[in-house]
C-alpha cells in the first residue's frame, strides 16, 4: 500500500470511530429523553387518577345520611338547612346547591334527582 492509500484507511477509521461515537452519544440521550417521557407520563396518570378519585368521592351519592354539618345541631342559629326539606315541600330553589354544604337535597329522593341530573350529557349547539 501506497502512503497516500494508509492515510486514506486512517481517515475512514476514524470517521468511523467518530460516527459511532456520535451515534451512541444520540442513543444514549433517545434513552434518557424516553425515560424522562415516562416518568412524566406516570406522573400524569397518578396526577388524573388522583382527579378522578376526588371527583368520584365528590360526586359520591350517601342515600342513607343527611349532609352533618346541615342539621339543627351544627347549626349556629339551631336552625336545619332548606337542602334537608323534600324538593317539593321547600319554599326556596336549591339552584346554586345549598348555601353550607353545596348539595341539592339531602333526602333520598333529591339527591338520586341530583345524580341523575348530573349525570346527562350535556349538547353543545352550533
Amino acid at each position: 500500500m501506497s502512503d497516500n492509500e494508509e492515510e486514506t484507511l486512517v481517515i475512514d477509521q476514524s470517521r468511523s470511530r467518530q460516527t459511532e461515537n456520535v451515534s451512541n452519544s444520540l442513543k444514549e440521550q433517545v434513552e434518557t429523553l424516553t425515560e424522562e417521557v415516562k416518568q412524566q407520563k406516570m406522573k400524569i396518570k397518578e396526577i388524573s387518577e388522583q382527579i378522578l378519585a376526588a371527583s368520584a368521592a365528590q360526586k359520591k351519592i350517601d342515600l342513607g345520611k343527611c349532609c352533618e354539618i346541615c342539621t339543627k345541631e351544627s347549626s349556629e342559629n339551631g336552625k336545619g338547612c332548606p337542602c334537608r326539606i323534600k324538593n317539593d315541600q321547600r319554599r326556596i330553589h336549591l339552584s346554586t346547591g345549598c348555601h353550607r354544604c353545596g348539595c341539592f337535597g339531602c333526602n333520598k329522593e333529591d339527591k338520586m334527582n341530583a345524580h341523575l341530573a348530573s349525570s346527562k350529557p350535556v349538547s353543545i349547539e352550533k
